[in-house]
Protein backbone atom coordinates (compact mmCIF):
# COMPACT_ATOMS: atom_id res chain seq x y z
CA UNK A 1 0.00 0.00 0.00
CA UNK A 2 1.51 3.53 -1.00
CA UNK A 3 2.29 6.00 1.91
CA UNK A 4 0.12 9.41 1.01
CA UNK A 5 2.37 11.95 0.75
CA UNK A 6 1.66 14.90 3.58
CA UNK A 7 2.21 18.48 2.06
CA UNK A 8 2.75 21.69 4.34
CA UNK A 9 0.16 24.47 3.09
CA UNK A 10 2.02 27.79 2.32
CA UNK A 11 -0.81 29.67 3.54
CA UNK A 12 -1.48 28.60 6.98
CA UNK A 13 1.26 29.55 9.72
CA UNK A 14 2.72 26.94 11.88
CA UNK A 15 2.79 27.62 15.52
CA UNK A 16 5.97 27.94 17.15
CA UNK A 17 7.27 28.25 20.85
CA UNK A 18 7.16 31.77 20.61
CA UNK A 19 3.31 32.24 19.57
CA UNK A 20 2.26 30.08 22.09
CA UNK A 21 4.14 31.64 24.76
CA UNK A 22 2.17 35.03 24.14
CA UNK A 23 -0.75 33.41 23.90
CA UNK A 24 -0.24 31.88 27.42
CA UNK A 25 0.61 35.35 28.60
CA UNK A 26 -2.12 37.46 26.84
CA UNK A 27 -4.48 34.95 29.06
CA UNK A 28 -3.14 35.48 31.93
CA UNK A 29 -3.63 38.81 31.59
CA UNK A 30 -6.83 38.07 31.21
CA UNK A 31 -7.00 36.63 33.90
CA UNK A 32 -5.74 38.80 36.29
CA UNK A 33 -7.87 41.53 35.05
CA UNK A 34 -10.70 39.59 35.18
CA UNK A 35 -9.85 39.19 39.10
CA UNK A 36 -9.09 42.59 39.42
CA UNK A 37 -12.46 43.92 37.95
CA UNK A 38 -14.14 41.81 40.53
CA UNK A 39 -12.08 43.39 43.62
CA UNK A 40 -12.62 46.46 42.21
CA UNK A 41 -16.62 45.94 42.01
CA UNK A 42 -16.33 44.82 45.51
CA UNK A 43 -14.40 47.56 46.55
CA UNK A 44 -16.53 50.15 45.09
CA UNK A 45 -19.68 48.66 47.24
CA UNK A 46 -17.87 47.85 50.21
CA UNK A 47 -17.14 52.46 50.70
CA UNK A 48 -20.68 52.15 51.69
CA UNK A 49 -20.86 49.26 53.35
CA UNK A 50 -19.95 47.87 57.04
CA UNK A 51 -17.84 45.56 55.47
CA UNK A 52 -14.69 45.05 57.83
CA UNK A 53 -15.72 46.65 61.35
CA UNK A 54 -12.67 47.00 63.29
CA UNK A 55 -14.34 46.18 66.38
CA UNK A 56 -16.18 43.10 65.61
CA UNK A 57 -12.33 42.29 64.30
CA UNK A 58 -10.70 42.99 67.36
CA UNK A 59 -13.19 41.01 69.19
CA UNK A 60 -12.89 37.76 67.04
CA UNK A 61 -9.68 38.04 67.60
CA UNK A 62 -9.89 38.37 71.31
CA UNK A 63 -12.85 36.67 72.29
CA UNK A 64 -12.98 34.25 69.13
CA UNK A 65 -11.42 31.08 71.48
CA UNK A 66 -10.17 27.92 70.23
CA UNK A 67 -11.19 24.76 69.21
CA UNK A 68 -11.43 22.66 73.11
CA UNK A 69 -11.00 19.08 73.30
CA UNK A 70 -12.72 17.11 75.88
CA UNK A 71 -11.65 14.12 77.83
CA UNK A 72 -12.88 11.87 75.00
CA UNK A 73 -10.96 13.58 72.37
CA UNK A 74 -8.93 15.72 71.10
CA UNK A 75 -8.79 18.37 68.46
CA UNK A 76 -8.80 17.53 64.26
CA UNK A 77 -6.37 18.69 61.80
CA UNK A 78 -9.31 19.73 59.20
CA UNK A 79 -9.17 23.35 57.94
CA UNK A 80 -12.46 24.45 58.99
CA UNK A 81 -13.87 28.02 59.05
CA UNK A 82 -16.77 28.69 61.43
CA UNK A 83 -18.64 31.82 61.03
CA UNK A 84 -20.91 33.22 64.00
CA UNK A 85 -24.06 34.76 62.34
CA UNK A 86 -26.10 36.40 64.42
CA UNK A 87 -29.74 37.41 62.62
CA UNK A 88 -31.31 40.76 64.50
CA UNK A 89 -35.14 41.77 64.64
CA UNK A 90 -35.62 43.16 61.40
CA UNK A 91 -37.53 46.34 62.99
CA UNK A 92 -34.90 46.24 66.38
CA UNK A 93 -30.96 45.52 65.68
CA UNK A 94 -30.80 45.02 69.89
CA UNK A 95 -33.08 41.77 69.36
CA UNK A 96 -31.57 38.49 68.53
CA UNK A 97 -34.06 36.29 66.69
CA UNK A 98 -32.00 33.36 65.89
CA UNK A 99 -27.88 32.65 65.95
CA UNK A 100 -26.34 29.90 63.89
CA UNK A 101 -22.83 28.57 63.28
CA UNK A 102 -21.66 28.45 59.65
CA UNK A 103 -18.46 25.70 60.01
CA UNK A 104 -17.03 25.14 56.12
CA UNK A 105 -15.00 21.91 56.43
CA UNK A 106 -12.60 22.26 53.66
CA UNK A 107 -10.90 19.44 54.24
CA UNK A 108 -13.94 16.85 54.47
CA UNK A 109 -15.51 18.92 51.53
CA UNK A 110 -18.87 19.32 53.87
CA UNK A 111 -20.24 21.80 56.00
CA UNK A 112 -22.84 23.02 58.34
CA UNK A 113 -25.30 25.20 59.20
CA UNK A 114 -25.92 24.83 62.89
CA UNK A 115 -28.89 26.30 64.43
CA UNK A 116 -28.27 27.69 68.24
CA UNK A 117 -30.68 28.63 70.94
CA UNK A 118 -30.97 31.75 71.41
CA UNK A 119 -32.03 31.19 74.82
CA UNK A 120 -28.59 28.88 75.65
CA UNK A 121 -26.87 29.46 78.56
CA UNK A 122 -23.66 31.38 78.63
CA UNK A 123 -21.61 32.60 81.31
CA UNK A 124 -20.89 36.78 81.89
CA UNK A 125 -18.65 38.04 84.19
CA UNK A 126 -18.85 34.81 86.05
CA UNK A 127 -22.80 35.19 86.19
CA UNK A 128 -25.10 32.77 84.38
CA UNK A 129 -27.18 34.36 81.44
CA UNK A 130 -28.82 34.06 78.33
CA UNK A 131 -27.12 34.35 74.49
CA UNK A 132 -30.21 36.82 74.29
CA UNK A 133 -30.00 38.66 77.24
CA UNK A 134 -26.13 39.42 76.31
CA UNK A 135 -26.97 40.43 73.19
CA UNK A 136 -29.39 42.97 74.00
CA UNK A 137 -26.81 44.18 76.66
CA UNK A 138 -23.61 44.41 74.41
CA UNK A 139 -24.32 43.51 70.74
CA UNK A 140 -22.43 42.22 68.61
CA UNK A 141 -19.27 42.81 69.85
CA UNK A 142 -19.87 41.63 73.36
CA UNK A 143 -21.28 38.27 72.59
CA UNK A 144 -19.01 36.46 70.59
CA UNK A 145 -16.99 35.03 73.38
CA UNK A 146 -19.56 33.84 75.21
CA UNK A 147 -20.64 32.08 72.37
CA UNK A 148 -17.16 30.17 71.78
CA UNK A 149 -17.06 29.35 75.61
CA UNK A 150 -20.60 27.80 75.66
CA UNK A 151 -19.60 25.72 72.21
CA UNK A 152 -16.47 24.76 72.58
CA UNK A 153 -15.99 26.08 68.66
CA UNK A 154 -13.61 28.78 67.61
CA UNK A 155 -15.44 31.64 65.35
CA UNK A 156 -13.18 32.84 62.53
CA UNK A 157 -15.21 35.44 62.01
CA UNK A 158 -18.88 36.96 62.33
CA UNK A 159 -22.15 37.83 60.87
CA UNK A 160 -24.59 40.40 61.96
CA UNK A 161 -27.93 40.20 58.98
CA UNK A 162 -31.44 40.72 59.70
CA UNK A 163 -33.52 37.75 58.41
CA UNK A 164 -33.55 38.84 54.62
CA UNK A 165 -29.62 39.09 54.94
CA UNK A 166 -29.34 35.75 56.11
CA UNK A 167 -31.07 34.65 52.96
CA UNK A 168 -28.55 36.18 50.68
CA UNK A 169 -26.13 34.78 52.46
CA UNK A 170 -27.24 31.36 52.28
CA UNK A 171 -27.19 32.30 48.39
CA UNK A 172 -23.21 32.11 48.23
CA UNK A 173 -23.43 28.51 48.13
CA UNK A 174 -25.07 28.65 45.05
CA UNK A 175 -22.78 31.53 43.06
CA UNK A 176 -18.91 31.94 42.85
CA UNK A 177 -16.90 35.10 43.36
CA UNK A 178 -17.78 36.64 39.87
CA UNK A 179 -21.71 36.64 39.85
CA UNK A 180 -21.55 37.46 43.78
CA UNK A 181 -19.32 40.92 43.20
CA UNK A 182 -22.22 41.61 40.38
CA UNK A 183 -24.89 41.41 43.61
CA UNK A 184 -22.22 43.38 46.09
CA UNK A 185 -24.37 46.52 46.59
CA UNK A 186 -27.13 44.94 48.09
CA UNK A 187 -25.93 42.67 49.95
CA UNK A 188 -22.82 44.57 51.27
CA UNK A 189 -25.68 47.06 52.09
CA UNK A 190 -27.40 44.85 54.82
CA UNK A 191 -24.47 42.74 56.42
CA UNK A 192 -22.44 43.62 58.86
CA UNK A 193 -19.08 41.92 59.27
CA UNK A 194 -15.59 41.56 60.48
CA UNK A 195 -14.67 40.37 57.19
CA UNK A 196 -12.99 42.24 53.96
CA UNK A 197 -14.14 42.56 50.60
CA UNK A 198 -10.82 39.76 49.62
CA UNK A 199 -12.24 37.88 52.86
CA UNK A 200 -15.61 37.81 52.04
CA UNK A 201 -15.37 36.44 48.45
CA UNK A 202 -12.85 34.20 50.13
CA UNK A 203 -15.27 32.87 52.34
CA UNK A 204 -18.07 32.78 48.72
CA UNK A 205 -15.85 30.40 46.66
CA UNK A 206 -14.97 27.78 49.48
CA UNK A 207 -19.06 28.03 50.00
CA UNK A 208 -19.51 27.36 46.33
CA UNK A 209 -16.97 25.00 46.34
CA UNK A 210 -18.75 22.98 49.31
CA UNK A 211 -22.00 23.26 47.48
CA UNK A 212 -25.42 23.95 49.01
CA UNK A 213 -25.71 19.73 48.74
CA UNK A 214 -23.23 19.26 51.38
CA UNK A 215 -24.33 22.07 53.84
CA UNK A 216 -25.98 20.33 56.31
CA UNK A 217 -28.98 22.06 59.12
CA UNK A 218 -28.41 20.88 62.18
CA UNK A 219 -29.91 21.39 65.43
CA UNK A 220 -27.11 22.17 68.13
CA UNK A 221 -26.49 19.25 70.34
CA UNK A 222 -27.95 20.34 74.27
CA UNK A 223 -29.30 19.35 77.55
CA UNK A 224 -31.41 21.08 79.74
CA UNK A 225 -30.49 21.34 83.70
CA UNK A 226 -31.67 23.19 86.63
CA UNK A 227 -29.74 26.81 86.70
CA UNK A 228 -28.83 27.84 90.19
CA UNK A 229 -32.07 29.64 90.82
CA UNK A 230 -33.75 27.12 89.86
CA UNK A 231 -35.16 28.01 86.68
CA UNK A 232 -34.16 25.24 83.37
CA UNK A 233 -31.26 26.46 81.40
CA UNK A 234 -30.59 25.02 77.80
CA UNK A 235 -26.67 23.93 77.46
CA UNK A 236 -24.95 22.98 74.90
CA UNK A 237 -22.97 20.57 74.27
CA UNK A 238 -19.53 21.31 73.56
CA UNK A 239 -18.33 17.11 72.77
CA UNK A 240 -20.69 16.59 70.31
CA UNK A 241 -20.89 19.57 68.57
CA UNK A 242 -16.99 19.35 67.90
CA UNK A 243 -17.73 15.63 66.60
CA UNK A 244 -20.88 16.73 64.24
CA UNK A 245 -18.46 19.47 62.96
CA UNK A 246 -15.58 18.03 62.59
CA UNK A 247 -13.39 20.19 65.09
CA UNK A 248 -12.92 17.52 67.36
CA UNK A 249 -12.11 13.26 66.71
CA UNK A 250 -12.74 10.97 69.36
CA UNK A 251 -9.07 10.08 70.90
CA UNK A 252 -7.60 6.57 69.87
Amino acid sequence: MKQRKRYERSDVMAPSAHKTRNALIALAAIVIMLAGGVLALWNLAQAHSQLGDTGLSASVEKNGGKNTATINTQVSDHVITTVLVFIHADKDESVLSSAKLLSLDQSAGKGFIVNLPIDMAVSLDEAQSTLANVFKKQQSQGSIGVVSAATGVQISHVMVVNSYGWEKVLGLSNVGATQLAHQATELLSILHTDMSAPELLNLAETTHGIGRKNLSVVEAPCTSIAGTDGATQTVVDPEQLGLTLGTLVEKQ
